[in-house]
């Protein structure tokens, strides 16, 4: 009789104890790559814009307005009826400019430029307002002989206070108004202002506060009479007596207005009538 586990018994104890005796084998994971994530976050922040220009002003109806910067045209427009023009300017360059604003009438005489120097900034918008041009000016003859007379006109705004100022040993001033499209003329007479060259400039007065820039200078000149120094207003071809001689030659210029002979205009009001007639009556000297 035997005692003691079985066979069987003792195959399953062996086999336990090899389990639990084992090794233990733990298992790892290397790698020798290395992962880089990056990104890159966009700036938000609008970039300023470049700067803009803006001008508002007063010509004459129907000029044409230009802007210059540093001498080249950077924009050009033609003002209302009403003289009033704006030009507004995009993406100029930032730093130290000069703008100059030029305009020519309907009739293209030039309008008195101005000139604007400015330190522009990115971002910013430059409003320059109260522009108010020179009126443009021309004389319709360069050259008369005293007694004679010459037209000096121009455009400016419509309804002005146009004040023509004329150079001579004493600048003498005459004030006349434009009309509804911004014509001005001033018949002189060059009785009095003398002999001599002369210039004249014109500005111009809107609604009693807006003042213009000074017109250009246009220049002029009243010849002597020689032969007619010192004689009679109405000795008309200056022989030293008023006769029927000078009668002739009034009644060849009656009823003309700024005769070519400004003698026969005698009292210098722009016409050969009968008050010219009475002064003769008065100087003659048969």
């Amino acid at each position: 009789m035997e005692f003691g586990p079985g066979p069987r018994l003792l195959a399953l104890l062996v086999g336990l104890l090899a389990f639990a005796y084992a090794p233990t084998v733990q298992a790892q994971a290397t790698s020798t790559e290395s992962v880089s994530i990056s990104a890159v976050v966009a700036d938000t922040t609008p970039a300023p814009s470049n700067p803009s220009v803006e001008f508002h002003g007063i010509a004459a109806p129907g000029a044409v307005v230009t802007v210059l910067r540093g001498g080249a045209q950077v924009g050009s427009i033609t003002a209302g009826g009403d003289a009033s023009f704006t030009v507004a300017l995009v993406n100029q360059p930032v730093g130290q400019q000069s703008y100059d604003i030029q305009a020519s009438d309907a009739t293209g005489h030039s309008l008195a430029p101005v000139t604007f120097a400015l330190n522009l900034t990115a971002g910013t918008n430059t409003i320059i307002s109260g522009i108010f041009l020179g009126p443009s000016i021309g004389v319709d003859k360069p050259a008369v002989k005293l007694g004679q007379f010459l037209t000096v006109s121009g455009t400016t705004a419509p309804s002005s206070a146009v004040t023509l100022t004329v150079s001579s040993e004493t600048p003498t001033s005459f004030t006349v108004s434009s009309d509804g499209l911004g014509r001005w003329s001033k018949l002189v007479n060059s009785q009095e202002i003398g002999v001599g060259t002369h210039t004249a400039t014109a500005r111009a007065l809107l609604g009693g506060n807006q003042v213009s820039a000074q017109s250009a200078t246009v220049t002029f000149a009243v010849n002597p009479l020689e032969q007619c120094d010192g004689k009679k207003t109405a000795d008309l071809n200056c022989d030293a007596a008023v006769n029927l001689t000078d009668f002739s030659i009034l009644l060849y210029f009656w009823q003309q207005t700024t005769p070519s002979n400004g003698r026969a205009d005698i009292n210098g009001d722009g016409r050969v009538d009968v008050v010219d007639f009475s002064i003769m009556l008065y100087q003659w000297t048969a």
